[in-house]
């Protein structure tokens, strides 16, 4: 399924509503809820669809908080780029291909997120 078309889907919606739910209808880092929210992706699987995530893998974001995390992750990027590390799209599909094999466990990447 094209990855837009995956915003539309009733799954995603659910998974949204749910996340936006556990989070109280406010931003996670700012604390704002007089803004449109937005249900962030902490960290992407090639090939998987966008709801089929630990709820965990989520966060409740306003727009402007979105939007720096995204410029925040762009940035990391840029510099690993620039100092020829791997790009983070190469470093999700090991990520990825390491849960597969089994080498790494989901929760075990969760783990990591949290204390990252």
């Amino acid at each position: 399924m094209d990855y837009k078309k995956q915003y539309t889907h009733p799954e995603w919606q659910k998974k949204r509503l749910q996340i936006l739910e556990r989070d109280n209808f406010t931003c996670q880092t700012c604390l704002n809820d007089n803004e449109v929210l937005h249900v962030h992706h902490k960290f992407y699987i090639p090939n998987k669809l966008i709801w089929d995530y630990n709820d965990e893998w989520f966060i409740t974001l306003c727009g402007t908080c979105h939007e720096n995390a995204h410029s925040v992750f762009d940035g990391v990027k840029n510099v690993m780029v620039s100092m020829n590390f791997k790009s983070l799209l190469e470093i999700q599909f090991l990520v990825y291909k390491r849960i597969q094999y089994k080498e790494i466990t989901e929760e075990e990447i969760i783990k990591l997120l949290k204390n990252g």
